[in-house]
């Protein structure tokens, strides 16, 4: 339809252009046409007077009547007049341009030549004005002027037969293109009857559904017990349907129709963002305008209702009427509201278990963390006790023999000092000690035994410091909480992971600083670096190196275990502290120390971090407070 409109439209406009176009040359022919009659009647009329005034001048000539010099000024005048309009009728064209410019001298020759006739006959008598008029040349020139007119006539002739061609031409163009044109405008004038009378049919047909739908609507209104509002935005004016009336406790007349009914029984909660969103949808922000708001009922409670609404706007998009409908949701609200107390009670349940679950494993890593150092006191006490008793018979016994080497020594320095008598008296026996003291090398012996007592004090002094390392890390006579030096606490946890690292090709690194005396369980906080040790050990490549650095910060003593391994991956950086995870593989681990280390450590009141990415290893940070928030507590019993 659009396409068959634009169509005949078109066509409508090429035909008014190309009837304007004819008319237009035709006019244009029309104007040619009539100037070249113009410039014809110029020229005829100019030769014409030429003619009159040569006839007056023979007619004064003949009878010396002066009656006739009259008319032949009056010709020379009018001559003159018709040749300035010739020459601003021909200027268009260059041809006769120049033959008006030869046409006018001549003219003005011959007037001149009919003057000195004239003259001649008014002071010498007709015999000389004809004897001048016989040896002239006025009869030439007249006939010059008479030929170049009639050339300049022959050629506007020409020019006026080919106008009056195209003019005709373009008439018929003209009358053509009026008919085409009527032609079309007839049919687009039934085409639009056409279609006026089917838009007529359709709209009686949409204005009959409408009504129906009307009606369909209005009982599906009722039936759904919505109430309608109509808000006329240029008015302000705004209709409530008795049912949009009702859900408030009001009956019909008690409400009027003012928008103001709606905004002034909101909750002040609502207000602000009902305007707001009802502004948003005017300005075209958002696609519809749905929202739940309260609404005073006329008992003073509030009743929730689900507002919604569509625009009807101009031609400039500017909303000039709404209309929408309001269900009341308050019974949906209140299932909601009690939803959602049930919700959160379900949820304070599932935190309760979640935070008893966590309780149980903390309960559990306490009870792991206690067996271990229960077991570690066991072990230590064993080893105190198996080396201990014979490591005092051996240190006791090496001290004794050590004094009877001494006194050998000092024995066989008084027999070397008898070797003289001893030659003299016995020759023999002195031949057979020297053989025997070269063939054991007298003086290498004594002093590799010397030695050999001084290497073997040396190891039983490590093997007493071993045991008094074992002792200190688990403070097995310690189990109250108290002051310690940390640093002797990492020493002493060194030596003993020294061993596995020598074992893995790790170097063990100490940057020991001053710190403070720190009130804590000893065993503990001994507990947490060789866990911190061991997994550092265990995540470096063999040539790594584990350096362990202490130093005081704002009253903070601080622990710090680099490694140089590869960096723990960030994808479970958040998992590090979680009990019973681990990376190591089967056999390696348990999961616990970490976590164990976790909660020992505040539990004195501090805090463990870490900083680590993938290849430049990881740093352990323990930070504990000078004097911690345990204090004054005994260390908690095991569990079962």
């Amino acid at each position: 339809m659009v396409l068959g409109f634009g169509s005949a439209t078109s066509l409508l406009a090429l035909f008014a252009a190309l009837a304007c176009v004819s008319t237009y040359r035709l006019l244009e022919d029309g104007r040619r046409v009539s100037h070249t009659l113009d410039v014809l009647a110029t020229l005829e009329s100019t030769s014409a007077k030429v003619t009159d005034a040569e006839t007056d001048q023979r007619g004064y000539v003949i009878t010396g009547d002066p009656a006739y010099l009259t008319p032949f000024e009056v010709a020379i005048v009018e001559t003159g007049q018709r040749l300035d309009r010739l020459g601003k009728l021909i200027a268009d064209d260059p041809e006769q341009v120049g033959r008006f410019e030869k046409l006018r001298p001549m003219v003005a020759d011959r007037f001149a030549q009919m003057r000195r006739v004239i003259e001649a006959r008014r002071s010498r008598g007709p015999e000389a004005a004809r004897a001048m008029i016989a040896g002239g040349r006025g009869r030439d020139l007249m006939n010059l002027i008479r030929n170049l007119v009639a050339l300049m006539i022959g050629v506007e002739r020409e020019f006026l037969t080919r106008n009056v061609g195209q003019s005709e031409l373009s008439a018929r163009i003209a009358y053509s293109t009026y008919a085409s044109l009527l032609v079309v405008v007839l049919g687009l004038l039934a085409a639009v009857y056409r279609v006026i009378r089917r838009d007529l049919a359709e709209r009686a047909r949409v204005e009959e559904e409408l009504h129906q739908s009307r009606e369909r609507f209005e009982l599906a209104v009722r039936g759904s017990r919505d109430g309608l509002w109509d808000w006329d935005l240029d008015t302000d004016r705004c209709y409530f349907s008795p049912r949009w009336k009702g859900m408030l406790g009001h009956d019909d007349p008690e409400i009027s129709d003012h928008h103001d009914e709606f905004f002034s029984r909101l909750h002040p909660d609502d207000r602000e963002r009902v305007v707001s969103t009802i502004t948003a949808y005017f300005d075209n922000m958002i696609p519809e305008y749905d929202q739940e708001v309260r609404l005073r009922h006329k008992d003073g409670s509030y009743r929730w209702i689900l507002t919604r609404g569509v625009a009807i706007r101009d031609g400039h998009g500017r909303p000039s009427r709404m209309a929408g409908s309001h269900t009341d949701i308050t019974a949906r609200k209140l299932a909601e509201e009690l939803l959602s107390r049930q919700n959160r009670r379900l949820e304070e349940a599932a935190r309760s278990e979640r935070e008893a679950h966590e309780a149980m494993k903390q309960a559990q890593s306490r009870l792991v963390q206690s067996e271990k150092l229960a077991g570690l006191g066991q072990m230590v006490a064993g080893v105190a006790h198996e080396i201990n008793n014979p490591l005092s018979f051996v240190i006791n016994n090496s001290v004794v023999l050590a004094r009877d080497v001494g006194d050998l020594r000092g024995l066989l320095a008084l027999y070397e000092q008898a070797d003289g008598i001893i030659a003299r008296d016995d020759p023999a026996m002195a031949a057979r000690i020297a053989e025997y003291r070269d063939e054991v090398d007298m003086e290498f012996l004594l002093d590799n035994i010397h030695k050999l007592l001084r290497r073997s004090d040396d190891g039983l002094k490590r093997i007493e410091q071993v045991v008094k390392d074992l002792r200190l890390f688990a403070r097995l006579d310690e189990g109250d909480i108290k002051e310690a030096d940390l640093n002797a606490g990492v020493e002493s946890t060194v030596n003993i992971i020294r061993g596995n690292a020598r074992r893995e090709d790790v170097t063990l690194a100490l940057d020991l600083g001053p710190i403070p005396m720190v009130t804590c369980f000893p065993a503990k906080i001994n507990q947490v670096i060789m866990n911190l040790l061991s997994n550092a050990v265990d995540a470096c490549d063999p040539g790594g190196t584990v350096t362990v650095r202490t130093n005081a910060e704002d009253g903070w003593a601080c622990i710090r275990v680099a490694d140089t391994g590869p960096g723990i991956d960030p994808a479970i950086r958040d998992r590090i502290f979680d009990p019973f995870f681990t990376t190591k593989p089967v056999g390696r681990g348990t999961g616990l120390g970490l976590s164990i280390s976790y909660g020992i450590v505040h539990e004195h009141g501090g805090t463990i971090d870490f900083d680590s990415a993938p290849g430049r290893g990881t740093t352990f940070l323990v930070r504990l407070p000078q004097d911690a928030s345990i204090a004054d507590r005994r260390e908690p019993e095991a569990g079962p």
